[in-house]
């Protein structure tokens, strides 16, 4: 039996590994989605008050997909709904990482929107954010992660971002590092075009037009190809 989840007046006793059982209120859950509604059911044929009905304490209601720990950061959640009292980011990533799992297993909304939430308030690698965003179906997380990586190098990622991240993942970030390279280099060593406009006080537009390869390698082409701070494409304007 579960120390902090085996209530007196629970209505239903589960288990979900070889050992753990909760006792636990039936309709807490129910109310949730239509997927621990269905989970939880017990088959009409059996009366409340048989003994061998599922979810007794001899015969606890077997839930599969999940382990003890996964389930008890997930009733943690449940009945207590604020988490102010965890410890460090490592406690907090574990809670909602198995929040976000049984919440997106079940299809309860609730509980996945406050498990992305919980994970935006802690440090999270970006190989780690665009591994849960391809398990969970977490949109938002993808362009922020992929622009982090994309604007530091590719050899500092480690073995472990690349398995998390997959293979697929990081041969796109490879061939976009690439892309990214060559318009870099473009864009240092071949300047906008210039359009005359009247409106520009200029007495000589050869020599601007003449002058201004030379004037735009030196003002931004080198910042752009410096070997140690490059300046990124998105800082050009600035820059201007």
């Amino acid at each position: 039996q579960h120390i902090a989840y085996w209530y007196s007046d629970g209505s239903i006793v589960v288990r979900v590994d070889n050992q753990t059982i909760y006792k636990i209120h039936l309709s807490m859950l129910t109310k949730l989605s239509k997927v621990t509604e269905e989970i939880l059911t017990i088959p009409d044929n059996k009366q409340s008050d048989d003994p061998n009905r599922e979810g007794t304490s001899l015969y606890p209601l077997f839930i599969p997909g999940t382990n003890a720990q996964e389930f008890n950061d997930f009733l943690f959640w449940l009945y207590l709904t604020e988490w102010e009292s965890l410890g460090d980011d490592v406690e907090k990533e574990r809670m909602c990482t198995h929040l976000l799992k049984l919440a997106d297993m079940w299809e309860i909304a609730a509980a996945k929107k406050y498990a992305i939430h919980g994970l935006d308030m802690v440090y999270l690698s970006p190989s780690r954010r665009l591994e849960l965003a391809g398990k969970f179906a977490i949109p938002d997380w993808v362009r922020p992660a992929v622009r982090r990586i994309l604007d530091g190098k590719l050899s500092q990622l480690k073995d472990d971002d690349i398995c998390a991240m997959g293979w697929k993942v990081y041969s796109m970030l490879v061939n976009a590092m690439e892309m990214l390279g060559e318009e870099t280099r473009r864009t240092a060593l071949v300047p906008p075009g210039m359009i005359k406009d009247p409106s520009i006080q200029c007495t000589d537009h050869t020599s601007c037009q003449s002058i201004w390869p030379k004037l735009w390698f030196d003002k931004i082409g080198r910042d752009l190809l410096h070997p140690k701070t490059p300046m990124k494409l998105g800082g050009i304007v600035a820059k201007i």
